[in-house]
């Protein structure tokens, strides 16, 4: 049983099985056999499949959404409780800009953001360099945990490392302070007087790494810049409020159904020079 079944949930809110059902059924209409979906409560479904290859191009496939929402699909997993279970990793596309036409390689992307999560694939317009505002990448990541808003690339003959910023796809930012989506953490009126690490402290996070993200890091005499982390949340369903109207969610959360993912800023890692393809 075990080999031909998925666990599956909504990340950021709960709909109606028939809904799943209905959109889940489009796109995977390139499967051979039949799907059984079994509603194990809290929000948890059962995907079970009747062949192998079917449940192989589903689960390569992802990320899966229905209702604009990220469907995280997970192992089957022995005596598995749905009412104690938690997402805490989400395959999540994220889109790079700024970066230079010569780092849009897998192996190299795959390199750059080994420390913003586990690497899944690249999408075939960025290998193909078919348009060139933004390199896209899906990643497996670590909700529980800080996620960069920005990367620093060295850039030959350059004193400066380039910032090249991160967007989460169908996620939006919020304040890491108060939880609203109005502001950023550098305008927060709760934002407390003195370094960040109160910050860190008021959220129970363990320490920040500072650790490079190509590899040891380099001695520079030039002050390193800040990096920019975002705190996000998944999208509302239908939400198109202007940023500056948005509800204020009360102090200490982030939105009154999902979880969310806690960021602060940090100071960038010192990089080391990349390895760069010969044109």
């Amino acid at each position: 049983m075990h080999t031909l079944c998925l666990l599956g949930k909504l990340w950021g809110e709960t709909i109606p099985l028939s809904v799943v059902m209905s959109k889940t059924r489009k796109d995977w209409g390139f499967i051979k056999g039949q799907i059984d979906y079994l509603d194990l409560g809290n929000g948890w479904i059962l995907f079970r499949f009747f062949n192998l290859q079917d449940i192989s191009l589903v689960w390569e496939g992802r990320p899966w959404h229905v209702s604009g929402l990220n469907l995280v699909l997970r192992r089957w997993e022995p005596f598995f409780d749905p009412f104690s279970a938690t997402i805490q990793r989400i395959d999540q596309w994220i889109k790079i800009t700024r970066l230079p036409l010569e780092l849009w390689e897998e192996d190299i992307l795959q390199k750059l953001l080994e420390n913003v999560g586990q690497f899944l694939k690249v999408d075939d317009i960025t290998l193909n360099r078919s348009k060139g505002k933004f390199a896209r990448v899906c990643l497996n990541i670590d909700i529980t945990k800080p996620l960069r808003g920005s990367l620093f690339i060295p850039i030959p003959n350059q004193n400066h490392p380039l910032e090249v910023p991160i967007s989460y796809e169908g996620l939006h930012e919020v304040c890491a302070m108060c939880g609203s989506d109005a502001h950023e953490l550098e305008a927060c009126p709760e934002t407390p007087k003195g370094p960040l690490e109160v910050i860190v402290e008021k959220f129970g996070a363990t320490t920040l790494h500072n650790e490079s993200v190509l590899g040891p890091q380099s001695v520079s005499s030039v002050p390193a810049p800040k990096e920019k982390w975002v705190t996000v949340a998944p999208k509302k369903r239908g939400r198109s409020t202007p940023l500056s109207k948005r509800k204020n969610f009360p102090k200490g959360s982030i939105s009154p159904s999902s979880p969310s993912v806690r960021v602060v800023p940090s100071r960038p890692p010192l990089c080391t020079q990349l390895d760069l393809p010969q044109c």
